[in-house]
């Protein structure tokens, strides 16, 4: 939506839909079959034909592409922008309830994170701490440890009840940041620039976060860590690594097992031919 001669990518993608020929990588098929999925629209223009090299990558990529990852730091990048969100609806529709919510739940959420890190870092004691993945659950553990039941106690209780309340305030934000903009247009602006910007970055980071926390909620219910969401199998996971300064921290990731509905959108109404030098006949196993 910007204009081309104020933003590189929106002049990128003019000279895209200028061109005959576009040569483009992986992610962005990804993104052009989104836009296709979303909004209708083609991001990389209109075409009829689509080669692509190096096929044997773009499942990996798609996958990756359409995970969900958030760490610590991430979590504190989002839930910051979700409150400045508020704050700059707010100028349109005061709700100081909710600003006090959305940051009470961000410090839920690190605490549910920095437990979590203890809970696993207990199950998994004897193991790299970079190399740990296990999925997100409710897990009953036999021990008499008192530090290790503590710490499953607050994961299973605690943990669930701070997850739901997160929904809960999420999605109180989203429509409320949704109203507010829906209001501040039909007033021809009231808010300024930077509000109007911080208000829908907030939003956008309020609606990921929420799709995070839903998951995550399910899967805490789930025996199996796998959770569906219309129709798509996703597996929620934990993942151990070791920060610079020497502390163990986690990421949680969301990964969705079946991409091949959304996928339809990269080859529908095009004439597609896939090449790779590794792709091999699947008879005998040979390059023939």
């Amino acid at each position: 939506k910007c204009e081309a001669d104020d933003c590189f990518s929106a002049r990128a993608r003019a000279l895209a839909l200028a061109a005959n020929i576009v040569v483009t990588n992986h992610d962005m098929l990804r993104v052009d079959a989104d836009t296709r999925s979303d909004m209708g629209e083609n991001f990389l223009g209109p075409f009829t034909y689509l080669v692509v090299d190096e096929a044997h990558t773009l499942e990996e990529s798609l996958v990756d592409g359409w995970s969900e990852t958030l760490s610590e730091w991430e979590l504190n990048e989002m839930t910051t922008a979700v409150t400045a969100g508020v704050q700059a609806a707010s100028s349109v529709t005061s709700n100081p309830g909710l600003a006090r919510a959305s940051s009470e739940m961000a410090d839920n959420i690190v605490k549910f994170m920095k437990n979590a890190t203890k809970f696993y870092g207990l199950l998994h004691k004897d193991e790299d701490w970079n190399r740990v993945s296990d999925v997100l659950q409710l897990k009953f553990v036999r021990t008499k440890d008192p530090s290790f039941l503590g710490a499953m106690k607050i994961h299973e209780e605690d943990g669930t009840q701070y997850l739901e309340d997160a929904i809960t305030v999420l999605t109180g934000v989203e429509k409320f940041i949704k109203e507010s903009l829906k209001a501040d247009a039909e007033a021809d602006g009231i808010m300024s620039r930077p509000d109007k910007r911080n208000a829908r970055k907030g939003m956008r980071n309020a609606s990921k976060l929420l799709k995070i926390m839903t998951r995550m909620s399910l899967a805490m219910q789930e025996k199996s860590g796998t959770v569906m969401e219309y129709g798509v199998p996703y597996s929620v996971s934990v993942e151990g690594y070791v920060r610079k300064n020497g502390e163990k921290s986690i990421r949680f990731t969301t990964t969705p097992l079946d991409i091949s509905a959304r996928a339809t959108a990269i080859w529908t109404d095009r004439h597609c031919v896939l090449v790779s030098a590794t792709l091999r006949d699947m008879t005998d196993g040979s390059f023939r």
